[in-house]
């Protein structure tokens, strides 16, 4: 070997070092001095080779930090160095280096939060005391010991300041109280930061989404490695006290500092390739859609530490058994970490995940174990919720080991078998970043905007020139527009959008198995999207449309979906002149036959006129409406009972029939008592006793509506898809009852014929009036969800149903009594000598009084905070009018036919 050195020794103090992975692993305890020498020299090295010797010093990335020659070399690790980061010592007897036969160091001591401050710029001085807005960036700064290298979570905390008497007895009875016990629920964000040489040094936005009350806020940070938070000096986990920030709003900053402190440093070809690589980019994409925005791709997320050879961004401690492919227990943690990775901070970037084995075994069985692995970590992520559309497997099998060659130790065989995320951001495989969204038709478009910030077109790596400085659009007809994107500018183009006409093949498409239309935005850079003919973005459109059917018997109401009013078809001509000429036949025929006879076919007649214009019914496409969330007043109105006729009139015969079947039923069951029900002559088949066996109830008949209604729902780059059903029965079946009576016919009028005069109550009625019936009403609303929908989806597969079920009987009852009149008439004599004068008394007296009563009960289903039903309510709602009316009376008074009182 031309190094002349096989092996190294470390000599250093067994009480203070920590442990020893392999034979060439260890971890020295803070400030501990180790102290290497040439354990093994290669055969054939001279003894005047055995002497001074180069010793080499790297760092986890393989840069040299350090060289100098001599017999030995120490080394010693600072608290703040201490960590995951791992040193490497190689020796040699030339300058060269082969990274195989030299000393891995860690250090380790405690983890310590040592310093934290908040910064108005990137490391600068503390400004706790300054007050920030909601809207600015802040930059946090931290100093640590013990997890250099490693990548830690930074948990922002809202103080929750609500005084509540927990608090305050707390307080007064512990004097370790901490007041910051309860703000887990105020927790509002977190983001992944890497620790370099002890320092973590990030920046985020103050979102106004974190404002809460109409005073100012406070926030704090923890900070967590692995599943731990860590301490500082006091044994508080409670750090940087406290980011003061007013009630006060500023736009948001977009011209996001990128820290170079903690982006990692590339080397030899690859750093040249990706400098070359970095001045063909984008930094930041957000797309606003009707005031509301969304960041669709930000580069300073991917944060975990990206390795330079392979392009890899590697999950650390994710290992496996050998020979396994099982999720470890201890593995978990880290893929629990890595959900929130991949559903808050990254939502919208395509991944692979990648699984390596160890090299030993052959490449076929590699090959299969390690996508067995990578599939069985995907299917775990995906069941904690991250999309399985934008994640998928790939086993790398032994091609990319960290650690290469068999003879290395069992630690190192460990750390090859690990698993990987790739963003298919930058190669040919590129995934574009779906975005679905609601959208009116052509006549109609919907302007939205695309923002990219930090657009640099300095150098191309693939080829000179290859990505234009031009944004890209295509439509589904694959018409083109473009927009210039100029060398360091920070663009913000709008664009008009627009989905389908609603036809109805294409809704039922869309709401089924997904859009039929969508646009295509190329931003084609060196980094990110390389391959020109692959999209960065597909924006999906769904039609601004609501597919509604109305169906309705003997109800006039206005009963439609959003109290949107559509043409309700309760006739046709054809009906019409079908009746007409069965009337003509029948007239025909009763010429021949008996009164009796002649009458039954007349009522028959009658029956059937009214009812075929007691159904209707409607089949509509509402669309462009322009207010996604109201859906109130669309522009356009697509009517299909009324482009088809014949097929709406089919629809209505079958819904007579039904009815008219319905209606044999009934005369079946009530021996012909019920078959002419609202025809005068057939009301009195229900009796009372005595005198009021002439008086009889009416069955009133169903009146009935029903509206079902499917459409999109959008939510911030998903579509779900929403089915309404509003039916009402008012009523279900219901009785009425009316009687008008000559009070002088009544026996409990007696009295008062004695005591008037026995014209007073020939004129005065006595009408009484009784109305009972049984209603029901269901609203129900389905979320199917945003995923393709087939039949056992549609019945069983519902993301989230809620609605009620309402059923009751209502009373009414009234009185009235019209036409009461007394009239008093006298000739008085005032003097013998003069002639009478006639004096004239009037009074007139109408009451009208009632009420009405309703007992009902709405059953519907709780659910939890989490979406899950968790039983069946019900609420009971009784309703009195009072007693109701009006007392009309009017006295005149005449002499002589001159009134002189009224």
């Amino acid at each position: 070997m031309g190094k002349g050195i096989k092996s190294l020794r470390i000599v250093y103090d067994k009480h203070n070092a920590i442990s020893t992975v392999g034979n060439n692993h260890f971890t020295l305890g803070f400030d501990v001095v180790g102290s290497m020498t040439v354990a093994e020299w290669s055969e054939g090295i001279k003894g005047e080779f055995q002497g001074n010797v180069n010793w080499f010093w790297f760092d986890d990335k393989k840069e040299l930090v350090k060289k100098e020659r001599g017999t030995k070399f120490s080394i010693s690790i600072p608290k703040n160095l201490c960590g995951s980061y791992t040193h490497y010592i190689e020796a040699s007897i030339s300058d060269s280096t082969d990274f195989t036969t030299g000393i891995f160091i860690n250090g380790h001591c405690e983890p310590l939060i040592t310093y934290s401050k908040w910064c108005i710029q990137n490391d600068g001085s503390d400004q706790r005391d300054h007050e920030f807005s909601f809207g600015e960036n802040v930059f946090l700064g931290l100093n640590t010991e013990g997890i250099n290298g490693n990548w830690v979570t930074v948990e922002v905390y809202r103080l929750n300041d609500d005084i509540t008497y927990e608090k305050v007895m707390d307080w007064l009875t512990n004097k370790k109280y901490d007041p910051t016990l309860d703000d887990k629920l105020a927790k509002i964000f977190e983001k992944q930061a890497w620790v370099v040489d002890g320092e973590i040094n990030t920046d985020f936005t103050i979102q106004p989404l974190w404002k809460k009350g109409k005073k100012g806020n406070m926030f704090y940070i923890k900070v967590k490695d692995g599943g731990k938070y860590i301490k500082d000096s006091n044994n508080d986990y409670i750090h940087a006290r406290f980011l003061r920030v007013k009630n006060k709003e500023v736009p948001i900053k977009t011209n996001i500092e990128i820290l170079t402190n903690n982006s990692p440093a590339k080397i030899g070809e690859t750093e040249r390739k990706v400098d070359r690589i970095s001045t063909c980019t984008f930094k930041i994409m957000n797309f606003t859609e009707r005031g509301k925005t969304v960041e669709l791709f930000n580069e300073g997320k991917f944060i975990n530490k990206m390795d330079a050879s392979s392009k890899f961004y590697t999950i650390k401690n994710i290992n496996y058994d050998y020979d396994k492919s099982n999720i470890r227990p201890d593995a978990k943690p880290i893929l629990n970490e890595i959900v929130q990775f991949l559903t808050k901070l990254m939502p919208y970037v395509p991944v692979e995940l990648g699984s390596h084995t160890d090299v030993r075994g052959t490449d076929l069985y590699n090959n299969e174990l390690s996508l067995r692995r990578a599939q069985s970590t995907v299917d775990y992520l995906v069941a904690n919720g991250v999309d399985k559309e934008r994640i998928h497997a790939k086993g790398y099998g032994k091609t990319k080991p960290l650690f290469p060659g068999i003879d290395i130790s069992e630690a190192m065989h460990e750390m090859n078998r690990r698993t990987t995320l790739k963003f298919l951001i930058s190669d040919k495989d590129a995934l574009p970043i779906e975005y679905s969204l609601i959208a009116p038709n052509i006549e109609k478009p919907m302007t939205v905007s695309l923002a990219i910030y930090g657009v640099s077109r300095k150098g191309c790596y693939h080829q000179p020139d290859k990505h234009k400085s031009e944004l890209i659009i295509l439509d589904g007809f694959k018409s083109k527009s473009t927009a210039p994107l100029k060398d360091g500018d920070n663009p913000n183009i709008s664009y008009k959008i627009y989905s389908l006409t609603p036809k109805l093949i294409d809704f039922l498409h869309s709401f089924f198995l997904g859009s039929r239309f969508a646009h295509q935005v190329f931003i084609n850079s060196c980094a990110y999207y390389s391959k020109t003919d692959h999209p960065t973005v597909l924006l999906s459109t769904y039609p601004d449309a609501v597919l509604t059917y109305n169906i309705r018997m003997s109800y006039k109401d206005p009963y439609f979906w959003n109290n949107v009013p559509v043409n309700i078809v309760d006739n046709f001509v054809w009906l019409d002149e079908t009746v007409e000429a069965l009337k003509k036949c029948l007239d025909v025929i009763n010429i021949f036959t008996n009164k009796e006879q002649k009458e039954r076919s007349e009522k028959i007649i009658e029956f059937i006129n009214e009812e075929t214009h007691k159904m209707g019914l409607g089949l509509h496409f509402l669309y462009n409406f322009g207010d996604i969330d109201k859906r109130l007043a669309p522009n356009k109105t697509f009517d299909y009972t009324k482009e088809y006729r014949v097929a709406t009139t089919i629809a209505l015969v079958i819904m007579y029939l039904i009815e008219i079947l319905i209606i044999l039923l009934i005369i079946w069951f009530t021996r012909g008592k019920g078959a002419f029900g609202r025809i005068k002559k057939f009301k009195s088949f229900f009796k009372v006793i005595d005198k009021l066996d002439d008086w009889g109830f009416e069955v009133v008949y169903p009146k009935m509506a029903e509206n079902r209604t499917m459409y999109f729902k959008s939510s911030l780059g998903k579509i779900s898809r929403v089915v309404e059903i509003n039916s009402i029965a008012d009523p279900l079946i219901g009785i009425s009852y009316e009687k008008e009576v000559p009070l002088s016919e009544m026996d409990s009028a007696k009295d008062l014929k004695d005591i008037l005069d026995k014209d007073t109550l020939a004129g005065t009625k006595l009408k009484f009036e009784f109305k009972g019936k049984i209603l029901m009403q269901i609203n129900v609303k389905v979320n199917l969800g945003s995923k393709k929908i087939f039949v056992k989806d549609f019945l069983y597969g519902l993301n989230s149903a809620s609605g009620t079920f309402t059923a009751g009987v209502g009373i009414s009852a009234g009185v009235s009594m019209k036409g009461f009149k007394i009239v008093k008439e006298k000739d008085i004599y005032w003097l013998p000598i003069f002639p009478p004068t006639n004096i004239k008394l009037e009074a007139k007296l109408d009451v009208d009084l009632g009420g009405y009563m309703t007992y009902s009960r709405k059953y519907g289903i709780d659910y939890n905070v989490s979406g899950k039903p968790t039983g069946v309510y019900h609420q009971d709602i009784i309703f009195f009018s009072g007693l109701k009316g009006s007392y009309n009376q009017r006295i005149t008074t005449k002499i002589e036919d001159e009134t002189v009182f009224d």
